[in-house]
């Protein structure tokens, strides 16, 4: 079976505690498409300690120097959505510091 999981969907829980049910069920998705069966207990025991523990990631526009560039190129016509998708969100967050550059 195909999983259709992203990294930064996976790991969103260490950020955003809300998000462990999605993690819990995903890495068990996984892991099971690749021949692992791990049951919700132990899923669960080893993702909850580590839910909300990080900072979240800083925003793309202050990590790219030249992003507005980029983010205009991303929403022309063509540009799979799976692309954009993969965009921090536009606004400063409490991670962020100085733009790049």
């Amino acid at each position: 079976p195909i999983v259709n999981a992203t990294y930064e969907k996976l790991s969103k829980f260490e950020h955003d505690a809300s998000a462990l049910p999605y993690a819990i069920d995903n890495f068990r998705r996984l892991t099971a498409a690749l021949g692992f069966h791990v049951s919700l207990e132990v899923a669960r025991g080893e993702l909850a300690p580590l839910a909300g523990t990080r900072l979240p990631p800083p925003s793309h526009r202050t990590t790219i120097f030249n992003f507005d560039e980029v983010q205009t190129t991303l929403a022309q016509p063509g540009v799979h959505r799976g692309v954009r998708a993969l965009m921090r969100p536009w606004q400063k967050n409490a991670n962020d510091s100085e733009k790049a550059g």
